[in-house]
This record gives structure tokens, C-alpha cells and sequence, in this order.
């Protein structure tokens, strides 16, 4: 079912159908209003038909900061990336956000940080958009992200400490910072995980700790050297 209707001169459309969200446009001629119609009728009957997509980067990420972030371990860190990609692209709406732009971005973040720094900007964005079309039904036909490559990401870091450097740490550290230094050291554990450390994790018996929380969600107690 379709109608148009005119109001300050536009010709407004609305198109309904069982099993698609409403479409609606406007038009400055009733000739191209008919035809949007006649397409949009024809591509629905297909299953072809996607809905036009308003949503800017900037909404979309301003969503996933208030939904979705509160929700991860790395909260604090997702949201500084979300805020940075608001600023870089928020202003472009989804529908333009097509490989070749963000390809150009890469490009030029390249020229000032490390390739794993976009790796990291580059899956907050592409686990907002997949968000969006999963969980709010934004209807986006694909996630431009997922085409595009950042080499040389994975590139991890082998730095081991040398002789000597150890000691030099430890008599240089402050005493909370010695003793967390330590505990790295002897543990493997991560920071955030040392920095949660609660005496009730603690078993003196076994002079074990455990730890609840950790990036995999499956608790663990680390084995000491």
C-alpha cells in the first residue's frame, strides 16, 4: 500500500508492506514520486528491497557507546577508540561508508601511528556496524570494514628482558610498582588482572590465587616459577 501526500511544496510518500519497515520519501514532482513507488514496490516483491540507511557514523557510535561498551572488560579503552573514530568520520552516514574511504583513512593514519593501532579503530567500527545490523535492523547489505586489509597488524612484539634489566626496574620502581612488577614477571598475569586482586582471591594454604575475571572469562590461577 502506498500514498503520497503534499506538504510545503514536497510531495511526501510513504510505502507499506507486511514483512518490510515503512518506506518513506519526498519528492519535488509527483511524476518521481510515482516511480520511487513503482521501484521500491517491485524490489519488495523480488526481496530485494534494503531501506534507505540515515544513520551516521557519528549515531551509530554514539549507540554503541551508551548499549554496548558498558558491557565489554576493555570498556574504558573501546570507548576511546569509539570517540576518536567519531571524530575522524562521524559525519559520513553509513551508506557512504565504502571500503575505498576507509581504505584512504588507513592510508593516512598510517603516515603517524602503527598499523595494529587501526587494527584495533578498525574492529571497534566494524563490531558497531555488525551491531547495528544484527541487534538494531539497520538494513546495510554488508559491513564495508570486513573489506578492507591493515598488513602487517598482527606483527606482535618478542622483547625479552635482558641481563641486568630486571634488577635495574626493580631499583628504580616505587614500592606498589615494584611489587606489581613482580608479580608480572612471576605470573604472566595482565595488568588489568593484577590491579583487580582482592585478598578473598588469595588461598594462604595453598599459596594459590585466583583469578575470577579474566580477558577469556574462564577463571584461572597462575603457576608461579
Amino acid at each position: 500500500m502506498a500514498s503520497i501526500r503534499k506538504r510545503n511544496g514536497r510531495h511526501h510518500v510513504q510505502v507499506r508492506r507486511r514483512g518490510y519497515p515503512q518506506a518513506t520519501r519526498s519528492f519535488t514532482s509527483r511524476e518521481a514520486a510515482s516511480k520511487w513507488i513503482k521501484n521500491v514496490e517491485v524490489d519488495m516483491e523480488r526481496g530485494e528491497y534494503l531501506p534507505r540507511v540515515t544513520m551516521t557514523v557519528n549515531e551509530l557510535l554514539l549507540q554503541y557507546e551508551a548499549e554496548e561498551v558498558p558491557k565489554q572488560k576493555g570498556a574504558r579503552h573501546e570507548f576511546w577508540r569509539s570517540s576518536f573514530l567519531r571524530k575522524q568520520m562521524g559525519h559520513i552516514h553509513l551508506r557512504d561508508l565504502s571500503p575505498a574511504f576507509l581504505a584512504a583513512h588507513r592510508d593516512r593514519r598510517l603516515k603517524t601511528v602503527k598499523a595494529s593501532t587501526i587494527s584495533r579503530e578498525f574492529t571497534t567500527l566494524s563490531t558497531a556496524i555488525n551491531t547495528a545490523i544484527v541487534e538494531w535492523a539497520i538494513p546495510l547489505a554488508s559491513n564495508p570494514v570486513s573489506k578492507v586489509r591493515v598488513r602487517n597488524a598482527d606483527i606482535r612484539r618478542d622483547r625479552r628482558l635482558e641481563t641486568g634489566e630486571e634488577r635495574l626496574m626493580l631499583k628504580h620502581a616505587q614500592p606498589m610498582l615494584k611489587r606489581i612488577i613482580i608479580l608480572a614477571l612471576e605470573t604472566a598475569m595482565r595488568r588489568g588482572e593484577i590491579l583487580k586482586i582482592r585478598k578473598s582471591n588469595i588461598n594462604f594454604g595453598n599459596q594459590t590465587l585466583l583469578i575470577p575475571d579474566t580477558k577469556t572469562n574462564s577463571p584461572r590461577t597462575p603457576f608461579v616459577r
